[in-house]
C-alpha cells in the first residue's frame, strides 16, 4: 500500500469519527474538505477494485492449475463446472470462519 493510500484511508477513518452534531466538527472549509473526502473515497474504491481483480486472477490460476485432474474441482461449492466461482466462494466462506 502506498503512503498516499494510507493517508486516504486514515482520512476516511477520521471522517467516520467526526461529530456532525457539533458545528465545530468541520473547519469551515467545506469545499476543500469535501474535495479531500471525495478523493479519499475514489482512492479506496480503486483499491477495492484492484483487490477484486487480484482475487479473480488468483481464482483463474487455481482453476487452470486444477484442470486435468480426475477430481476436477476440489472446492465443490456449486456444481455448474464454473470452478472460478467455486474457488471464490470457498475462500469467502473460509475467511468468515
Amino acid at each position: 500500500m502506498t503512503k498516499e493510500q494510507e493517508l486516504k484511508i486514515q482520512l476516511l477513518k477520521d471522517f467516520t469519527k467526526m461529530d456532525f452534531s457539533n458545528p465545530m466538527g468541520w473547519t469551515g472549509y467545506y469545499d476543500t474538505e469535501l474535495k479531500e473526502l471525495s478523493e479519499a473515497v475514489e482512492t479506496v474504491l480503486s483499491m477495492i477494485k484492484e483487490k477484486d481483480r487480484q482475487i479473480d486472477l488468483m481464482a483463474e490460476e487455481i482453476n487452470e492449475t486444477n484442470r486435468g485432474y480426475k477430481d476436477y474441482c476440489k472446492f465443490k461449492i456449486i456444481c455448474d463446472r464454473n470452478c472460478k466461482s467455486c474457488i471464490k466462494q470457498y475462500f469467502e466462506r473460509e475467511s468468515k470462519i
